[in-house]
């Protein structure tokens, strides 16, 4: 006894779930040598003898929400010690907090886990998930994994069916493929099931043309009828559109399939293209259709490259009513900075992804405009390259002192660029995909790459004052032992071959490095 109530008043103040740990172990112990009955019971007045421990409680089956009464059915002090200490005397119910813990755990990975399913496995995953009372939100579903495969894709069209309603108040996110020569028939069950998602907010479409394993020309008709003319998806946010398996039809995608799918999805305020060319016939077409939106995400550089390149930026009449840009900014080179300069007014979230890796001295340095309202500023760098020897993520900042154009600062002027910036994350870009000849960045080189470009264009210089409105900070971090890559010689002349610290490096202490971020973000919180 004594030995319990010393357990209670060393732990009464920490955590619940630790103070019944200890509670229990030692009670279970102490029962044991003093044969004083300890039980689970619901009848208050049954005395139930102690039994073996895997008697007590079948922990299998047990059900989280059944409250069971754990009591010590004796005159021993030990009773009224537990009460005294504990919030309730149902130890059940003060431990619950760990079944809680792990449901709420579950549940959140649950909702930002994307689960990948096609036409094999989604009757597997039906009969997995079919007991459990929660599911996905984020789904990929591929009915046409293999084009060959494609009319008993259709024939599974009924499994999707069952998906979507098993999983109605679940799903938030998803991506499909569509098959639109299909039919008319094919394309309405197919929207009909979509209906069924009642919380669906993201939506993945991948139009597609395939029939016995060829792929046919896009002509546009195939849109016609496909979708009622009566049904709105007022719930849906975000549309994203993929063009891939069009082939060169990316003009009739824009001109006859966009304009004819837009109108079902009344409160899209986000469109995104991903392999989509944009020309420049279609300038007038993206400066309208963009006025509608308040997030415009080019996922291939190259298509707002061809863009840019064949319009005037005199040319480019987008409103500024978007608050939300997505940029392949490495692969764009001057046109994204134009395109931020056209919507610098309203712009709050600004995302370069794709970086690539470059050697120190191929960097690209952009000179962000007055973005006074901007709050995130996100920088996914592409982890593969051909050679790890001294890269560094290829883009890099420069501030323009208000005195005078031809002079610059590397490094950013966050009082006069980045007024109100809350949020600065420089992470992998996980959507990039590995190129031939290429490897991926092991976590010491990509935490040396990005350091090289903290220090060359994201830390404060000694004429900028400290940004003291960052909040959030998002780097990778060292490995064990690693030292800070600085001063590489542009001169280098190691090979590419070279691996590890050559004589033309310098390695710093880490500590140096993050005693920089805490001089550069003074109010960071996280």
């Amino acid at each position: 006894t004594d030995e319990i109530l010393s357990t209670l008043d060393s732990t009464v103040e920490q955590d619940g779930a630790l103070v019944m740990q200890k509670v229990v172990r030692s009670a279970k112990k102490f029962c044991c040598e003093t044969a004083v009955p300890f039980c689970l019971q619901d009848n208050e007045d049954e005395v139930t003898p102690v039994q073996q421990e895997n008697d007590d409680v079948d922990h299998h089956n047990y059900d989280s929400d059944q409250t069971l009464p754990i009591r010590c059915k004796s005159d021993h002090p030990l009773d009224s010690g537990l009460s005294s200490n504990l919030p309730t005397p149902d130890l059940i119910s003060c431990t619950r907090v760990n079944s809680q813990w792990e449901n709420t755990a579950r549940k959140h990975l649950l909702a930002r886990t994307t689960v990948s399913l096609d036409i094999d496995t989604l009757k597997s995953y039906l009969a997995t998930m079919h007991t459990r009372s929660q599911s996905h939100s984020r789904v990929k579903i591929t009915l046409a994994k293999d084009p060959t495969k494609i009319l008993r894709g259709v024939k599974h069209l009924s499994q999707f069916e069952e998906f979507a309603t098993q999983n109605s108040s679940h799903v938030r996110h998803l991506s499909i493929d569509w098959w639109l020569n299909g039919g008319q028939s094919v394309s309405r069950k197919f929207f009909a099931i979509l209906k069924n998602l009642k919380k669906l907010t993201s939506l993945e479409l991948r139009p597609f043309i395939q029939l016995n394993g060829k792929q046919l020309e896009f002509s546009g008709g195939e849109i016609d009828g496909a979708i009622p003319s009566n049904f709105y998806f007022s719930k849906i946010k975000k549309l994203v559109i993929i063009g891939a398996k069009f082939g060169t039809s990316d003009e009739t995608l824009l001109k006859k399939f966009i304009p004819k799918i837009l109108p079902h999805f009344p409160n899209v305020g986000s469109i995104s293209l991903k392999n989509v060319r944009l020309r420049a016939r279609d300038s007038e077409w993206i400066c309208e259709t963009a006025n509608f939106f308040n997030t415009l995400h080019f996922a291939d550089g190259y298509s707002l490259e061809q863009f840019a390149k064949s319009v005037p930026p005199t040319e480019i009449k987008i409103r500024p009513s978007i608050t939300r840009l997505g940029l392949n900014y490495y692969e764009i080179s001057s046109h994204g900075v134009e395109l931020v300069k056209r919507l610098a007014q309203n712009l709050e979230h600004l995302h370069l992804h794709g970086i690539k890796v470059a050697r120190v001295g191929s960097i690209r340095r952009i000179c962000l405009p007055n973005l006074a309202k901007l709050k995130l500023l996100k920088i996914s760098i592409n982890p593969y390259c051909k050679n790890a020897h001294g890269v560094t993520p290829g883009i890099g900042f420069i501030s323009s002192p208000s005195g005078g154009k031809s002079s610059t600062v590397v490094g950013i002027d966050y009082k006069n660029q980045l007024p109100v910036i809350e949020k600065l994350a420089i992470v992998r870009d996980l959507e990039c995909e590995e190129g031939k000849d290429e490897i991926m960045l092991n976590d010491g080189i990509f935490f040396d790459a990005v350091a090289q470009m903290m220090n060359e264009g994201i830390f404060v210089r000694k004429s900028i004052s400290p940004c003291k409105t960052l909040r959030w900070l998002e780097i990778p971090g060292p490995i064990e032992g690693q030292k800070v890559k600085r001063n590489l010689s542009e001169e280098c002349d190691c090979g590419d071959d070279f691996e590890g610290i050559c004589d033309c490096e310098e390695g710093e202490d880490v500590a140096k490095f993050f005693d920089r971020v805490r001089k550069s973000f003074p109010m960071v919180q996280f």
